[in-house]
């Protein structure tokens, strides 16, 4: 999760008037932001508002609260951990939050899939089944070891 955050002197109050802001003034905020997510979610949200801010890349949360503190850019996106007791102390004002969303269960699946065909897992049986994109079988039946559709096959049981 990432914090929409300004310093609490700053006359903006909302997300909306930090839109307004920016628009009226192309290129003159600026926003720190010392993660690879919250240095894309800001150019994203730049591209969202339709606005233009400079980012001011930093290397970690504490330098980009540090920023924030002193005025050196006028809006942060990052995580809670080094601004939550600026935030609870009145310093810092929070605009609002951008949570990350999952990745779709199809990529997800298929990454999961990927990594355990490239391990060599299921002695080459996830490999095939993925490269076959799960011919004969369901994604399930894929991603279960070997061994437990060894013992789950009916003949098997009947033996024990």
């Amino acid at each position: 999760m990432l914090l929409l955050i300004v310093n609490s002197a700053s006359e903006v109050r909302s997300v909306g008037d930090l839109i307004v802001k920016a628009k009226a003034q192309p290129g003159k905020l600026n926003f720190g932001a010392g993660t690879i997510t919250s240095k894309l979610t800001g150019l994203l949200l730049n591209k969202a508002a339709g606005v233009e801010t400079v980012l001011v890349p930093y290397n970690g949360s504490a330098e980009v609260a540090q920023g924030l503190l002193t005025k050196s850019v006028d809006f942060s996106l990052d995580g809670p951990s080094a601004s939550l007791s600026l935030i609870q102390g009145g310093q810092f004002r929070v605009l609002g939050q951008v949570r990350s969303t999952s990745v779709p269960a199809g990529a997800r699946s298929a990454r999961h899939h990927r990594r355990r065909a490239e391990a060599g897992r299921d002695h080459g049986l996830a490999r095939a089944r993925c490269a076959q994109g799960h011919a004969g079988g369901s994604r399930r039946q894929a991603s279960r070891p070997r061994s437990r559709r060894i013992l789950a096959d009916p003949t098997i049981k009947s033996k024990g």
